[in-house]
């Protein structure tokens, strides 16, 4: 082996009494796709995928060209926020382009000739742990 590191071939060794050589190739490909993920914000992805809505998240609804009957709401216990004009709209166990389509439904039935709904999740609910972690 070299004193860089390298051996003969390109490759990095990983251990000392392993004998294992991994091509840097495939080093610096995993290392890429890595720095890939992260820069494309794959973690935000995840955050404004269609997350699956429960009790206490609160969600902010904007009913386009109508202020009045957009805003912040949080789903309650049973499941439902309250909007004005509409009511209790069910948002639970849905994420929020089905609690938009449900919205838009509502306000099709004689309130809006064409509602344009868009809901946005501004904080899901507090998720506690409890118990030990084994090594």
């Amino acid at each position: 082996m070299r004193e860089d590191g390298l051996g003969e071939r390109g490759s990095v060794h990983v251990g000392a009494d392993v004998g294992y050589h991994l091509p840097i190739t495939v080093l610096g490909f995993w290392i890429l796709l890595l720095v890939a993920l992260v820069a494309s914000g794959a973690p935000d992805a995840f955050a404004q995928g269609d997350t699956i809505l429960a009790a206490s998240d609160r969600v902010k609804v904007t009913v386009f060209g109508q202020p009045d009957l957009s805003g912040e709401f949080e789903v309650d216990a049973a499941g439902f926020i309250s909007m004005p004009l509409i009511g209790k709209v069910a948002a639970a166990n849905g994420g929020a382009q089905r609690l938009e389509a449900t919205i838009a439904e509502k306000l099709l039935d004689g309130y809006l000739k064409n509602p344009r709904i868009n809901v946005e999740v501004l904080r899901l609910r507090a998720i506690f742990v409890l118990g030990e972690v084994g090594v």
